[in-house]
């Protein structure tokens, strides 16, 4: 970000910052159905998280496994959240695509607690 940027932001009201990221949430879901329709019922309202590269914008999630984009590389990757909420083992991919098969088998291959009957 340059300072010309930062300026702009400044500049913005509280209401006009919650449009812009309302907006920018609402961009990202739209690319990611457009992408990859089958991640729909795993998609989530991006948050950050803190991970082995830096920060990360969670953007799809199934139980610890965790679809993120790496603000620092600027690219998709799968990791999984440990209890302490940090994104760990992950791995970054060049496209939506390749990123979405990763979490596919991410969440496939996850462990999950067993629910006694």
């Amino acid at each position: 970000m340059t300072e010309e940027d930062d300026a702009r932001y400044d500049d913005l009201t509280p209401e006009e910052i919650a449009e812009s990221v309302a907006s920018l949430e609402a961009q990202i879901r739209e690319a990611l159905l457009l992408g990859c329709p089958e991640l729909e019922p795993q998609i989530v309202v991006p948050y950050s998280v803190e991970g082995d590269e830096g920060e990360a914008w969670v953007v799809a999630r199934d139980g610890e496994a965790a679809l993120f984009i790496s603000l620092e590389f600027e690219q998709f990757g799968v990791g999984f959240l440990g209890e302490d909420g940090i994104l760990g083992d992950g791995a970054r991919y060049p496209d939506l695509a390749q990123a979405a098969q990763a979490f596919g088998w991410a969440v496939a291959n996850s462990a999950r607690p067993t629910i006694p009957n």
